[in-house]
């Protein structure tokens, strides 16, 4: 489960992606998510960029809870 309860699809370096985080639903986006990486995978990384764009919390709770 992620902070924001949303999926995180990127690209960790040129040849390494990943998509995690489904929060209990991933049959209904792992097939989103599978496409949007072949795509960038292929060359048309415009869908990937949008996730890549959004802001993801590290820890939950920020700096309050952070060991």
């Amino acid at each position: 489960m992620t902070m924001n309860s949303s999926p995180h699809f990127g690209r960790i370096s040129p040849h390494i992606y990943f998509a995690q985080g489904y929060s209990g639903h991933g049959v209904a986006l792992t097939g989103l998510a599978g496409r949007i990486v072949a795509e960038a995978i292929l060359g048309n990384d415009e869908r990937l960029q949008i996730f890549e764009g959004l802001k993801v919390p590290s820890v939950y709770g920020g700096k309050w809870v952070k060991i």
